[in-house]
């Protein structure tokens, strides 16, 4: 029996910890995380950064292991909440490269899937600013814990300059592309998910990726 640390608080589990749980507690040890809704600071940024490029590459299986955090229905997906899954596009013989394991946050949800931000399409440190730019959205500001969320759209992405770091993470995912179940990224671990190096693009490699992303935006 694990103790796994959850912003400021520990809960028993039964499992062990997952790299996600470890790059976490080392972030509330560094004395770098942010209040919650606050922005993190160049230092923490670049602390998170290092942290991923130390890591270097996991097997993102493990962290399917955890059931604290699956979801097996995807009526229980809500936008502004972040996920992590395996999936399989639908016309990828005409994409120039995609990622296998998208990070999300959906912003708008259809009948057949949704609309989201990819978070893997930009370098980590771009990653953090863009969700420091989309904490202002914020529901439940009482708190973060796992009823905390976003309160996005694609029309208020598209309506201020600041957020245009945002164009090339946006993609459509269908459900019955989904190769896995979803995995819930608990807020007191966002910024810990976005420096976890399981990004997996094919048809390029991910410098290649960051480097077009950032061509794509004129000003960030």
């Amino acid at each position: 029996m694990t103790y796994v640390k959850r912003g400021h608080n520990f809960r028993k589990t039964m499992r062990q910890d997952t790299a996600l749980d470890v790059l976490t507690e080392e972030f509330d040890l560094s004395g770098l995380r942010p209040e919650p809704f606050e922005p993190t600071t160049v230092e923490a940024r670049k602390w998170l950064d290092l942290k991923a490029k130390e890591i270097g590459r996991i097997d993102p299986r493990h962290l399917f292991y955890d059931s604290e955090r699956i979801i097996y229905d995807h009526k229980k997906i809500l936008p502004g909440k972040m996920y992590l899954f395996r999936y399989n596009p639908l016309h990828k013989a005409t994409l120039a490269y995609y990622d296998i394991l998208p990070l999300v946050l959906p912003v708008e949800k259809y009948r057949d899937g949704f609309l989201g931000i990819n978070f893997h399409y930009l370098p980590v440190q771009m990653r953090i600013l863009l969700l420091d730019r989309l904490k202002p959205f914020h529901i439940n500001a009482q708190k973060m814990d796992e009823t905390t969320r976003l309160r996005l759209s694609y029309k208020l992405l598209t309506s201020f300059s600041k957020l245009n770091i945002v164009q090339p993470t946006l993609h459509r995912y269908l459900y019955n592309r989904f190769q896995s179940r979803m995995l819930q990224i608990f807020p007191d671990d966002w910024e810990a998910a976005l420096a976890l190096p399981c990004e997996r693009f094919v048809g390029e490699a991910k410098n290649i990726v960051y480097r077009n992303s950032k061509r794509s935006i004129k000003k960030w």
